[in-house]
């Protein structure tokens, strides 16, 4: 079961980038089509529907799960969830926004204010003087 569900998300992958590299394409797109006709004959009626549905929306069928949060909608998985994922048993859907998911395994680039050459500090923020906001009794 395992191999089939790791198939399909690589395929539901594939087949989201192949869709939008048609979309933006003026030449070749008879060879992008032939490729996402592959893929679809490939992909579970069922899924492929849904898939088809989400597209019709302008929505992509697929997303990331990183840090236990659907990185489509930005909502915390459910545990559940997760734990089907990590176990790849099952294909799962992100109950808010009805995407397919899956667990991202590349680690996160560092934020760019976190490269900061080696033997050197990262310069400090200038505080703001305190203004009273006193008046003066005379």
């Amino acid at each position: 079961m395992n191999d089939v569900v790791i198939a399909t998300i690589q395929n539901l992958l594939e087949l989201h980038q192949l869709e939008e590299q048609l979309d933006r394409a003026r030449t070749g797109k008879a060879e992008i089509q032939a490729k996402i006709n592959l893929i679809r004959e490939k992909l579970i009626p069922n899924i492929l529907g849904h898939h088809d549905r989400m597209r019709a929306r302008g929505r992509k069928s697929i997303a990331p799960v990183r840090n236990g949060v659907c990185a489509g909608c930005h909502m915390v998985v459910a545990t559940g969830i997760l734990a089907t994922l990590r176990r790849q048993d099952d294909i799962q859907l992100c109950a808010n926004c009805g995407r397919y998911l899956y667990i991202d395994e590349t680690p996160p680039e560092p934020p760019a204010e976190a490269a900061v050459p080696a033997g050197e500090a990262p310069p400090k923020k200038a505080r703001k003087k305190r203004v009273s906001k006193r008046i003066p009794v005379e």
